[in-house]
């Protein structure tokens, strides 16, 4: 995958907003009653979404102009999908 800066700001945008997303699920910060069935699978999509988007993520960053730079920023949003802001 050759770098592309646009390309990398989406995957970017895109694993921050999931992972957003599940830890308000975990959170429980969800207006109106879901069973908890709900919420887990809906926790599980956003988690799905935010791991392929980090693996792409991490792919543009072997081809960054400052790989150093990209490299971490993959390391600190995979500590996130990793340990939950709760």
């Amino acid at each position: 995958m050759s770098w592309d800066e646009r390309t990398w700001n989406r995957y970017l945008r895109n694993v921050r907003s999931a992972l957003v997303k599940r830890d308000t699920l975990l959170r429980g910060s969800r207006p109106g009653p879901l069973p908890e069935s709900e919420l887990q699978r809906e926790r599980s999509a956003w988690a799905a979404k935010a791991k392929a988007n980090l693996r792409r993520l991490a792919a543009l960053a072997t081809e960054a102009p400052d790989r150093p730079r990209a490299e971490e920023t993959v390391s600190e949003l995979a500590s996130w999908f990793r340990h939950p802001a709760l």
